[in-house]
């Protein structure tokens, strides 16, 4: 397979930072000393840590906030395999909204052509490799309501499209004289699109509150790659995207109508990764309970994939004895498989958040102090995640007692990008997971 490319993801976040109210002294783990002592830091990094590769389940994809809905900047469509991870898809279902009320095409109008319409935003994967887009019509409202990408809907069934084609995801489109960015161009059958014409100037034409009771969306979707493969990002509220009805009447004899999506019309990704049926045996292995694999091995995929959950064990223990400590600096270090994952880019940021008691996953206190001290971006030189993590470290040092559910490590922006990443383990023979902790000895 050719290497994977992707884009810079910018994402709409759907939770709030839980932010830490503590002082500055507090926050950087440091406390200010008389003059007259001198303090002399030391560094340690020889701290036990258990790390384990499991299902994600699924990425929010669209949430409500005072009955508004909010949506991912990108939705995703097309199907890829890996070698790790075997094969995923991402579909897309999504409403369409009148332009405008009271929609008439005319005396006699006639049916030219329709076409669907997705401005790219970018992509994951190799764009030599074909995909056969598939379009259906749904038979289910999307609900007003909070999506994960492991949502479906019921739709009729019928391929409205079953059109093959490599995106071009870079190349201008010239549609009589006009240049348009790029797109892809899905043509519809008839049968679905005179639907459309046989109610020009009725009341199911008349607004989007009946238009929508007459046409509930569309289930967009693609074959299943199975070898190589492409999953083109794309900006569903680009003034390009949409459904364009070609006709002609007795007045005019060209004429197109858009059916557009903007932030009002409903819409979501669903992944599908297939069980990961034919993916790696010992990714497989740990994802179905070995989680002493690892060691060696950790995963972690987008598209509500594979997450990692890991656990510093007796972190306070390790102190014990040694008087008053301040954590200076702490750092958490993830290193990629150089083998595993060559010819993939990997993921831009990876996030690690803070475990609950019953597996929810929380933001951690140090991620108040801004996303450059926070880190989990990734640097190409030295192949390495770095995370800064001083105030949770104090945490464990100053609160012994209070209980320490562990971590957890996704991709970043998991709901728009197809991305992955193999990392090494905490006792890989090079490039281990490793806490670098700084402190003072009081």
């Amino acid at each position: 397979m050719k290497p994977i490319h992707n884009i810079k993801i910018i994402c709409l976040v759907f939770f709030t930072f839980i932010l830490t109210s503590c002082n500055k002294n507090e926050e950087l783990g440091i406390e200010v000393h008389p003059g007259e002592i001198k303090i002399n830091a030391a560094v340690k990094s020889d701290f036990s840590i258990t790390a384990y590769s499991l299902l994600q389940d699924s990425v929010l994809c669209a949430s409500v906030s005072s009955g508004t809905m909010y949506y991912t900047l990108y939705n995703l469509l097309g199907s890829y395999t890996d070698p790790i991870y075997g094969i995923t898809t991402a579909s897309i279902y999504s409403q369409f909204l009148l332009s405008n009320n009271n929609v008439n095409f005319g005396i006699n109008p006639k049916l030219d052509s329709m076409v669907l319409c997705l401005a790219y935003g970018g992509y994951y994967g190799d764009t030599t490799y074909y995909q056969t887009a598939r379009v259906y019509e749904l038979s289910e409202s999307i609900p007003l309501d909070t999506i994960y990408s492991n949502k479906t809907l019921t739709y009729n069934g019928i391929d409205y499209a079953n059109f093959k084609f490599k995106p071009k995801v870079n190349d201008s489109i010239t549609i009589n004289g006009v240049t348009y960015p790029p797109h892809l161009r899905i043509p519809l059958k008839n049968t679905f699109a005179q639907k459309f014409i046989n109610a020009s100037g009725t009341i199911d034409l008349s607004d989007n509150t009946h238009f929508l009771e007459f046409f509930k969306g569309l289930y967009i979707t693609t074959d299943k790659s199975l070898s190589g493969g492409v999953i083109p990002y794309f900006s569903m509220t680009n003034s390009v995207t949409g459904l364009y009805l070609y006709y002609h009447n007795d007045s005019v004899d060209s004429a197109q109508y858009q059916f557009i999506i903007d932030n009002n019309a409903k819409r979501f990704t669903n992944f599908n990764h297939y069980n990961y049926i034919g993916a790696n045996t010992n990714f497989l292995a740990q994802i179905n309970g070995d989680t002493s694999l690892g060691t060696e091995l950790l995963y972690l995929q987008a598209m509500g994939g594979v997450k990692t959950k890991l656990k510093i064990n007796n972190f306070a223990e390790t102190f014990k004895g040694m008087g008053t400590i301040i954590i200076n600096k702490a750092e958490l270090i993830f290193t990629s498989n150089s083998n595993l994952s060559q010819g993939y880019v990997n993921p831009d940021r990876i996030i690690l958040l803070q475990s609950s008691s019953n597996g929810k996953m929380y933001n951690l206190p140090d991620i108040a102090l801004g996303d450059s001290y926070f880190g989990g971006y990734y640097n190409s030189t030295t192949g390495e995640y770095r995370f800064n993590i001083s105030v949770y470290i104090q945490n464990l040092l100053k609160y012994p007692t209070n209980p320490d559910y562990g971590l957890y490590l996704v991709v970043n922006a998991a709901s728009i990008q197809g991305s992955r990443v193999v990392l090494n383990g905490c006792n890989s023979a090079s490039g281990k997971i490793r806490l670098e902790v700084t402190y003072t000895k009081i």
